[in-house]
């Protein structure tokens, strides 16, 4: 029965992954780290999967540099340990201020250069290029508000959490 419950709740999570825009292969190891309490081999992680080795791996690669997932390596051993994070507000705000602090910043800073660029270079057919940019600059700003209110936010969850830990 209990098997039963767990194979929901990783096929719950992959399908939450899945309608994320990740991979059937990259929303089951999610869904199957998710539910382990303690970090878990590569190997052993691909035959929870049903998944390769190499596609593990491969997969593992994307979601590590995503920051969702820990890349552990023991002492005197050869084998790589991965590891998620129970706290799903934590992870889900880790990604978004490094989608915030990297994207939305360096849209931010550097297309008032490429405007004055297009404002300085008076050519004909570069005037819907311009208003195309210059809209395009308004909404990062106007998003990168959005953005910076919904990590407030997520930060006061992640605080109201941290003090129902016992």
């Amino acid at each position: 029965m209990v098997s039963l419950a767990r194979n929901e709740f990783i096929d719950l999570m992959a399908l939450n992954f899945r309608q994320n825009g990740f991979d059937d292969c990259t929303s089951k190891i999610v869904g199957a780290l998710y539910i382990e309490p303690k970090e878990i081999s590569l190997e052993t992680l691909a035959q929870k999967t049903g998944y390769s080795l190499s596609a593990v791996s491969t997969a593992m690669k994307l979601i590590v540099n995503m920051g969702m997932i820990k890349r552990i390596k023991k002492p005197k051993s050869r084998k790589v340990y991965f590891f998620m994070e129970k706290d799903m507000v934590s992870c889900m705000l880790g990604h978004m201020k490094k989608n915030y602090e990297l994207s939305l910043h360096m849209s931010r800073d550097k297309l008032p250069k490429i405007i004055d660029k297009y404002k300085s270079e008076k050519q004909d057919g570069l005037n819907a290029e311009f208003m195309i940019i210059e809209r395009y600059y308004k909404q990062v700003v106007a998003f990168e508000d959005v953005m910076k209110n919904f990590i407030d936010a997520l930060e006061h969850l992640q605080h109201k959490f941290s003090d129902d830990k016992p």
